[in-house]
């Protein structure tokens, strides 16, 4: 045999060989091999497994496996539980006990001259706007009635608790005003249209309503600009 097949041959049965790694090599090649993309999970599943691990740390047993999908399904539910809660908590926050004036610097104005910019607020959808002038209307209107005093910097507290003194059947309401009026002005959370059309009504009413002029007013503390 010449050299040239020699030398092939022997190749051919060092190429069949088997070769037998030392330990240091043999986990360097399982570590990659496990690197690569078929053999890592799921976002679905590294879900699963989450919820299944703190599943078992409460109980401390290890849950039945069910499809991954499932285990997502109610991870989303959860999310949307506490999102609900959350939303509920802040629709029903307190007003800020901080609430400035009903005017708050601005002009006090003929309550149909409020009035006005609230209805115009309402026909271009601006709801906290309408809200704001609504209450001011609301405000002026009794100013102009000799129903309350002009003090500089009054709240929306002290007129809708006078008002109430003169018009009972109307104190929920007038409470309600307020709350919604330190809420939208003070408390950073934008009116809606049900909120402003309550507070254009009760406007209304409250004009439309003739007061009881027997009852005392209580002395109302004005917060100074």
């Amino acid at each position: 045999m010449s050299p040239i097949r020699l030398i092939l041959a022997a190749s051919d049965l060092a190429a069949r060989a088997p070769v037998v790694p030392d330990p240091d090599q043999a986990r360097d090649w399982l570590r990659e091999e496990l690197s690569k993309p078929e053999y890592q999970p799921t976002l679905a599943e590294r879900v699963a497994d989450a919820i299944q691990d703190l599943l078992s740390r409460l109980d401390g047993s290890r849950v039945p496996v069910i499809g991954s999908w499932w285990w997502l399904l109610l991870l989303v539910l959860l999310a949307g539980a506490v999102v609900a809660v959350l939303t509920r908590i802040r629709r029903r926050r307190p007003a800020p006990t901080d609430a400035g004036g009903v005017f708050d610097g601005d002009e006090l104005r003929d309550a149909s001259e409020h009035r006005t910019l609230a209805q115009t607020a309402m026909a271009r959808g601006d709801w906290s706007t309408a809200v704001v002038e609504a209450m001011r209307a609301l405000t002026a209107g009794l100013i102009e009635r000799e129903l309350l005093p002009a003090l500089p910097g009054i709240t929306s507290r002290e007129v809708t608790q006078r008002a109430a003194q003169r018009f009972a059947a109307l104190a929920p309401e007038l409470d309600r005003a307020a709350l919604i009026f330190d809420e939208t002005r003070y408390g950073d959370r934008p009116a809606d249209r049900p909120r402003a059309e309550a507070l254009l009504a009760l406007e209304s009413q409250v004009r439309a309503t003739q007061p009881d002029r027997s009852a005392a007013g209580a002395p109302i503390s004005a917060v100074p600009r």
